[in-house]
């Protein structure tokens, strides 16, 4: 089950951090390519969007639209 997330607040919460797509994708523990495509298109799996949330310290309520 896919799941809808905020762009917007992703790119955010990134740049906040000063990470690329790739600082993100190693913290996260997933595919850049998983990154850019998240970012992209605001689609991911229930399990990338906990590595997501993980790697920022938040809630998954955070984020999703």
């Amino acid at each position: 089950m896919e799941m809808q997330l905020n762009v917007k607040k992703l790119k955010q919460l990134r740049e906040s951090k000063a990470w690329s797509q790739s600082q993100l994708a190693d913290v996260a523990g997933i595919s850049l390519r998983t990154v850019q495509r998240i970012e992209k298109s605001g689609v991911a799996s229930p399990e990338s969007v906990m590595s997501i949330c993980s790697a920022y310290d938040i809630q998954t309520s955070d984020i999703i639209e």
